[in-house]
C-alpha cells in the first residue's frame, strides 16, 4: 500500500501571549496519513504533519494568494485516496515539500 491521505483539520485564529500580552495570529493545516510501507512495521503506520497556511499553498502548487476555499476543496478531493507525499528533513525536523494525488496509472498528477 502506498500512502493514503485520511484527513485534515483547519486551525486559524489568534490568542494572547501570557508572557507579553501580545496578540499572536496562527494559521495552520493539520494533515493525516496512513501507510503500509514502513520497514519493520507490520500493518499500517499513521503520520501527521502541520503546515502553515502559506506553506500548504506552495506544497500543493497554488499561488500564495489562493484562498482557503481553493485549498480546502483540493484537500477534500484528495481524501481517502493514495497520494505521493514528499517529506525532507529540514533542521532535523520532517517537513512536507510536496503532496500530489496518485492517478490510476501511477504517474504523479500535480492537479
Amino acid at each position: 500500500m502506498a500512502t493514503k491521505f485520511i484527513g485534515y483539520k483547519r486551525k486559524n485564529g489568534s490568542f494572547t501571549n501570557k508572557d507579553t500580552g501580545e496578540l499572536v495570529e496562527f494559521d495552520n493545516y493539520d494533515l493525516f496519513f496512513i501507510t503500509g510501507s514502513v520497514p519493520d512495521i507490520v500493518g499500517y503506520y499513521p503520520s501527521e504533519y502541520r503546515l502553515k497556511g502559506n506553506v500548504i499553498r506552495q506544497v500543493l502548487g497554488f499561488d500564495s494568494k489562493s484562498g482557503d476555499d481553493v485549498v480546502l476543496s483540493h484537500l477534500h478531493e484528495m481524501l481517502n485516496k493514495e497520494v505521493l507525499l514528499s517529506v525532507l528533513n529540514v533542521d532535523d525536523k520532517p517537513t512536507v515539500t510536496g503532496l500530489y494525488l496518485m492517478p490510476e496509472n501511477n504517474k504523479v498528477n500535480s492537479k
